[in-house]
């Protein structure tokens, strides 16, 4: 058992809103007891009988009076001995003391949701609603958004605040951080430069952030605007190859960049056109990062573990040109073995910017529509099938390498730890 988060409005409470003699002794004992518990990182099975006896003896204290902070001392132990019940009619108790106290509301929304499983949107919708003000559970829900890929949401949600709490430098960081993540390098940099100066220069550890950040997001600008500049010429053209992504959570449009990727996007279009994808799952997805499909042993029943598997053969590298392309959200590439010319069936959508594969996987392709799509996919999510949409008026066959009787089945690498990047490029063709 550990301490919940919790126990920091608890002790807050306690220590600064008790007084009085009589209470010297019940406050001095609270006070032990939270110290040995968090010297030991948590509560020990030998701790639970004298948590018990101090919360009954609080409990009978507290029958005869309303002492906003023992109430909340009360529940801080009574959450430790894991009684849900009565926790929960303290926290309305709580409530009812201090309506207006917004951290106390959250507190008791995230106890429920984590015990009863409520759904965090409803949850926080209620809680904004209530307290429109509070940038706590502002950025509370934000975090929760942000862990689901749900970056646009999470923008929204933010700029609902004031400008001035907007400009708080813990709350821009996150701000340009999300917008980083959905291609907004501009308004990234925007961001961090209408930060509160005063509060920024008061924090180094904060001005070394902003700046580093800054620094990063700029270099994305550029590239941004290179990228985009490309994407002109090609819808101008309008002959690009394109593909769908059927899949239960929705259809994935993508555009290929057979301009840069010609015979990686032949690869693509040849098995997809032989049916080579339909049934097979998005088998390794990463929040914040990826999510990788395309393995023949990724299907119900298939031999192999999924991961490790590919069509038989490899194709060659197409990202170690000057002219590659580079990964933003919503950019279609290769997984390959951390090897040169490794590749095979195997690709991945990126959720958001992922300069480290830059020159390290060939980016062959975008997502032109359903990004929030792929932002959603969960590991096992099913590929009905891949459909191509459009080609030029050109055979589409790959040049491989590799005979498939010796490619078949290649040995499962175990992941190697660190960079997300290194571990993508150890799970396969």
């Amino acid at each position: 058992m550990i301490i919940t988060p919790f126990a920091t409005i608890c002790m807050a409470l306690t220590l600064s809103l008790v007084g009085g003699d009589d209470l010297e002794s019940l406050l001095g004992r609270c006070q032990n007891i939270r110290t040995s518990i968090s010297n030991q990182r948590g509560l020990l099975e030998g701790d639970i009988e004298a948590v018990r006896t101090l919360r009954d003896d609080i409990n009978e204290w507290n029958a005869d009076h309303k002492e906003l902070a023992l109430i909340a001392a009360e529940l801080q132990f009574t959450i430790w001995l894991g009684e849900i019940d009565e926790a929960n009619e303290l926290f309305e108790e709580l409530t009812i003391l201090q309506p207006e106290n917004s951290r106390i509301a959250l507190a008791w929304a995230e106890f429920r949701m984590e015990q009863e499983g409520l759904d965090s949107h409803t949850v926080y919708t209620d809680l904004i609603e209530r307290y429109p003000n509070s940038s706590e559970i502002v950025m509370n829900w934000v975090n929760v958004l942000e862990n689901k890929n749900q970056f646009t949401s999470a923008i929204n949600a933010i700029e609902k605040l004031s400008v001035e709490q907007i400009q708080d430098p813990e709350t821009t960081l996150v701000y340009a951080r999300l917008l980083f993540s959905d291609n907004r390098f501009s308004d990234a940099i925007d961001a961090l430069s209408n930060a509160n100066q005063e509060a920024v220069n008061a924090t180094p550890v904060i001005s070394s952030r902003i700046a580093s950040d800054k620094n990063k997001y700029e270099e994305a600008k550029g590239y941004w605007e290179e990228e985009l500049s490309i994407r002109e010429v090609e819808d101008a053209a309008g002959d690009m190859p394109t593909a769908r992504i059927i899949t239960a959570k929705g259809p994935i449009e993508l555009t290929l960049f057979e301009d840069h990727a010609p015979n990686t996007v032949a690869n693509f279009i040849t098995l997809a056109e032989d049916g080579f994808y339909d049934g097979t799952k998005f088998h390794r997805v990463l929040k914040k990062f990826m999510a990788q499909g395309g393995d023949p042993n990724s299907r119900d029943g298939a031999e192999g573990s999924a991961g490790s598997g590919g069509p038989g053969y490899n194709i060659k590298d197409e990202h170690l040109g000057d002219d590659f392309r580079r990964h933003f959200a919503g950019t279609l590439s290769m997984a390959n073995r951390s090897t040169p010319n490794s590749g095979g069936s195997q690709f991945f959508l990126t959720h958001m910017p992922t300069s480290h594969l830059d020159g390290r996987h060939t980016a062959f392709g975008r997502v032109s529509g359903g990004l929030d799509v792929v932002r959603n996919l969960e590991v096992d999510d099913v590929i009905l099938s891949i459909v191509v949409t459009n080609k030029r008026e050109h055979d589409y066959t790959p040049e491989t390498i590799g005979a498939a009787e010796k490619a078949a089945k290649p040995k499962p690498k175990q992941p190697v730890k660190g960079n997300p990047g290194i571990t993508l490029t150890n799970q396969g063709n």
